[in-house]
């Protein structure tokens, strides 16, 4: 809901204030002296004020001189301004307001229902404020606000601070309540110097709506009000994302998790903590307890752990109010188990035809283990073949057949895994029609360049190669020249079944400076050129070793100039690169050098922050690296008046 602002800013000449200032005193001293009204205990009030819906002057007008003559009666059916005002009683100023509303028994359901009171609008007459948000965001039925006027432009030193007041239409008998905030439990005002004054229950006032508009709400400032209604209790909701029956696991596996989710459906903030009765299960990350504000949830997730065989069970208690949940589980041994395939690939089939291989179950222990085979996001042109149930003790093994019978010509994957805890196996196939069809390779990038590399360093590459036709494409990885190599952490043969894709590395180790290039030739794949380029290490000599700027004003700026000399024993060629934003090159970076010849550049250090600065200078290989160093301070010292100063106007 918008919320929108009125006021204004007087500016005065600075000459013309003490003249003022004068004046202002000679008249209050020859001014008569009037009591000013008060709440009738001098304490701070917040309180509501009803008028009719007027455009002009929307905020002053509710300024009240006299907190006691707020209006608290209104007619069902005419719609209204009411205005939240602050009054600070024995306060010298006021600059913010803390409270809540509770109306329609405090239902955030009841807004806009053509029932009770209906708030269209809030508009604050304050600086800013800090409304409370969804499902009870400010003005509903159980909503929360700070509202701030500037204490330093906008102090307020009246009778009453208007804060800000609501467009609103009762359209059956109700009344609208002052109450603490909600989400902080507190009612109360604050003064200009941000010194903070609790506001009690009996100091919040009310407004009552009656078809006759005779009877009054509580003015707090004629006399105590009366407690307001308490919102509704809180109501306790529980949610299970799945079910309360974990799966059959292995002793002390623990990666088998519940959620629920606990929500507060009544109007009352609802606090509570979540045990479980058995330490077989527990609540994940210690997470175990909740405060929550009406209409919040909060996740929680339970996990079984057992530690030892059997079933196991746990009853759940989440608070008060809540349901009791019972959590189920059983354990079994441990054991590693596998489910192993004799070939990842089946051999070529011609469709209306068939291949069987075997599929073996291992149970490597230490425990005994037992379940069944089964089929997991296969094609239907596999099966299994025989009594697919195995109990096997710790070592021994179970063979099941897998039939492939190919119906189209593709390629055809399936995952083999069994109903317990054994690692899956996966297998692939192709059909074809009257011939097998043959293994076809793509690669990419045909050529894999490495730049350029010092002489006695290795560079890495790479390329994709991919077989994109039947059976099994076998690439052997072997450079015919000696720079080049297949990468020696990686194979140099690799198998790809139809339609797979495998990453090729490949290394360029230079002995001598030059360019290089090779061809590599793999089995069906189209030759792959390698290429690189060898240097000498060097240039070697960059004079001087180092720069240091000194001590630089921030803002300002100061250059050196620096030479790179070519030590090869051949022409080089590169770029200077600087590695902080503060170093910068000036003019030319590049350099194509004979050898025993030089270079000159110049290099600038700027920094419009304080603070010290290290970079180097890159001119292209490992051994020519310019180190730099600069401090950078402020122009002027900041005195310690100057910081009072700085901290004073900020408030820190």
């Amino acid at each position: 809901m918008p919320a929108t602002s009125h006021g204004s800013t007087q500016q005065f000449d600075a000459g013309t204030v003490p003249a003022i200032l004068i004046f202002v005193a000679l008249l209050l001293a020859s001014a008569p002296r009037t009591a000013r009204a008060v709440p009738f205990d001098g304490n701070p009030k917040i309180l509501l004020h009803s008028m009719s819906v007027n455009a002009k002057n929307v905020c002053d007008r509710a300024r009240l001189g006299d907190c006691q003559t707020a209006t608290t009666a209104a007619t069902v059916g005419e719609p209204r301004f009411v205005y939240l005002l602050g009054v600070r009683g024995h306060l010298p100023t006021l600059s913010a307001v803390e409270c809540g509303l509770i109306y329609q028994d405090g239902l955030a359901s009841g807004q806009s229902d053509g029932v009770g009171i209906d708030i269209f609008s809030w508009t604050r007459c304050a600086a800013l404020d800090f409304a409370s948000p969804a499902p009870r965001a400010w003005p509903a039925p159980g909503g929360g606000n700070i509202i701030i006027y500037d204490a330093v432009q906008a102090c307020q030193t009246g009778e009453t601070a208007v804060m800000g007041y609501f467009y609103l239409t009762a359209y059956s008998p109700d009344a609208l309540h002052l109450v603490a905030r909600p989400s902080s439990d507190r009612a109360g005002v604050a003064d200009c110097g941000a010194v903070e004054t609790p506001v009690a229950g009996r100091d919040l006032g009310s407004i009552r709506f009656t078809a006759s508009g005779g009877t009054d709400g509580c003015n707090p400032c004629l006399a105590p009000c009366p407690d307001p209604p308490m919102f509704p209790p809180a109501q306790c909701e529980v949610t299970v994302a799945t079910n309360t029956a974990f799966p059959t696991i292995r002793v002390h596996d623990g990666n088998n998790h519940r959620m629920i989710t606990v929500r507060n459906g009544g109007g009352q903030r609802m606090t509570g903590q979540l045990t479980l009765s058995s330490p077989h299960f527990r609540m994940w990350s210690g997470i175990d307890s909740y405060s929550l504000m009406p209409y919040e949830s909060k996740e929680f997730w339970i996990t079984y752990q057992p530690s030892d065989v059997g079933d196991h069970e746990a009853l759940l208690s989440i608070g008060s109010g809540c349901p009791t949940l019972r959590f189920t589980g059983s354990a079994v041994p441990y054991a590693d188990c596998y489910v192993v395939a004799t070939n990842a690939q089946f051999p070529e089939t011609r469709i209306g035809e068939y291949r069987d291989q075997w599929i073996y179950v291992e149970n490597r222990g230490p425990g005994p283990v037992s379940g069944a085979i089964e089929l997991d996001a296969c094609s239907p042109d596999f099966s299994l073949v025989g009594d697919t149930t195995f109990s096997l003790a710790a070592g021994a093994t179970k063979q099941v057949g897998l039939r492939f019978a190919p119906t189209r010509v593709e390629r055809q994957e399936c995952e083999i895994r069994s109903s317990t805890f054994c690692f899956a196996a996966r297998v692939f196939g192709y059909g074809y029609v009257d011939q097998p069809i043959p293994p076809a390779c793509s690669v990419n990038p045909t050529v894999v360049d490495f730049d350029t590399v010092i002489v006695g360093q290795v560079a890495d590459g790479r390329l994709h190669a991919t077989n994109t036709g039947g059976g099994t494409l076998r690439l052997q990885i072997a450079p015919d020249c000696p720079e080049f190599r297949a990468h020696g952490s990686f194979p140099s043969r690799m198998d790809l079944f139809t339609g797979e894709t495998g990453v090729i590395r490949l290394e360029f180790l230079p002995t001598a400076p030059g360019p290089f290039t090779c061809q590599l030739q793999m089995a069906e794949c189209a030759p792959v050129t390698l290429a690189g380029w060898a240097r000498l290490p060097g240039p070697g000599a960059l004079a001087p070793a180092s720069i240091d700027f000194g001590t630089i004003a921030t803002g300002s700026a100061s250059e050196r100039s620096f030479e790179v000399t070519n030590t090869a024993g051949e022409r080089i060629a590169g770029t200077i690169r600087s590695n902080r934003p503060e170093f910068v090159l000036v003019g030319g970076t590049g350099y194509d050098l004979a050898p025993g010849s030089s270079a000159t550049f110049r290099v600038r250090f700027e920094s419009a922050v304080a603070g010290e600065f290290r970079g180097s200078l890159d001119a292209g290989t490992n051994s020519s690296m310019l180190p730099l160093a600069a401090l950078a301070e402020l122009p002027t010292p900041v005195t310690p008046s100057t910081w009072s100063a700085i901290k004073s106007r900020f408030g820190r």
